[in-house]
C-alpha cells in the first residue's frame, strides 16, 4: 500500500507492507523527496513498485492529492476508487485499488 499518512494505517494493519510517500521509512523514497521529487510522479520509486492499494489523502490544503493533476490521472488510469473514510478531524482517505487486482482485494 502507498500512502501519505503512514501512522494510523501502519499501526492498524501491521501485517501489510505500507510505503510512505514522504519517505519517512523508505530510503529510496526519502532520497527522491529530498531532491525535490525530480521527474514528477513518473519517477516516484513507490509508483515503480506498483502498489496494489493507494490510500490518498484528500484535505483542504495545497498538499491534497487532488492538487497534483498528474497523480490523479495516474490513479484514474490504473486504479479504481473503492472506498472513502474520514482521516481524523481533517480530511478523508480515498482508497484506490489497482484495477487488475480489484476482484482479488475488494469485494
Amino acid at each position: 500500500m502507498q500512502t501519505g499518512r503512514l501512522g494510523g494505517l501502519s499501526y492498524a494493519a501491521p501485517e501489510l507492507t505500507i510505503w510512505d510517500d514522504s519517505g519517512l521509512t523508505d530510503r529510496e523514497q526519502a532520497l527522491w523527496v529530498a531532491k525535490g521529487r525530480v521527474g514528477g510522479i513518473d519517477a516516484n520509486p513507490i509508483r515503480a513498485r506498483e502498489p496494489d492499494v493507494v490510500a490518498a489523502v484528500l484535505v483542504p490544503a495545497s498538499w491534497s492529492y487532488t492538487e497534483d493533476k498528474a497523480y490523479v490521472e495516474w490513479l484514474e488510469k490504473e486504479y479504481a476508487l473503492a472506498s472513502k473514510f474520514p482521516q481524523g478531524n481533517y480530511g478523508e482517505f480515498h482508497i484506490w485499488i489497482r484495477k487488475e487486482r480489484q476482484s482479488q482485494i475488494y469485494k
